[in-house]
């Protein structure tokens, strides 16, 4: 009768059962090891990332996302106004040289027709340089935050110096130039950006 080992001439039911988990334990582990070692020659390492950090990078480009938007419909909005100026331009000098044959009053019309040509221009020219100005911000934020940078002091400051500028653009003051602290700023948050 077989009474599991107990006999002493062979492993009881228990050692079997032990060497048997130990054995599957051990190519569990070599298994492991295997795909490790195939992994780390492959070059893929496992990396935990925080669900809110993303949520968070997700936020801050759907925000960013929504200023380049405001920026294109702004830049639109007034795209059509420097067409409809282009076109009260070209009236107005087809007008005067029209009204150039009657000399008394051809010099006048004209003077004037240039002089508003002139306000047109200068118009659409500081509007021109504040919409590439405005894109400047939008496009630099949008890029440092995809980077991950949207924590950082330099890309608040930015953040703020663009809120300033839509307010200046939105109060018909033109922004003339970007100025080297703001570019300063973009230099500082591009060493930062991980390559």
């Amino acid at each position: 009768m077989f009474d599991g080992g107990s006999s002493g001439s062979g492993l009881g039911r228990f050692a079997w059962f032990q060497l048997g988990r130990m054995s599957a334990e051990s190519s569990q582990r070599d298994l492991q090891t295997l795909d490790l070692v195939r992994d780390g020659l492959a070059g893929r390492r496992p990396v935990m990332v925080d669900q809110s950090y993303i949520d968070q990078l997700i936020d801050q480009i759907r925000i960013n996302d929504g200023e380049v938007q405001k920026a294109n419909n702004t830049i639109r909005a007034y795209m059509a106004d420097v067409a409809s100026w282009k076109e009260h331009a070209n009236q107005w000098e087809q007008y005067a040289k029209a009204l150039e044959v009657e000399r008394d009053d051809s010099n006048l019309l004209l003077g004037m027709s240039n002089s508003l040509a002139e306000r047109y221009k200068t118009n659409i020219d500081n509007n021109l340089e504040a919409f590439v100005n405005l894109r400047y911000f939008a496009t630099n934020l949008q890029r440092f935050a995809e980077a991950g940078l949207a924590n950082e002091p330099e890309y608040k400051q930015l953040a703020v110096r663009q809120q300033a500028a839509w307010a200046n653009f939105a109060n018909h003051r033109t922004i003339t130039e970007i100025g080297d602290a703001v570019k300063d700023l973009v230099d500082t948050l591009e060493r930062k950006v991980p390559r």
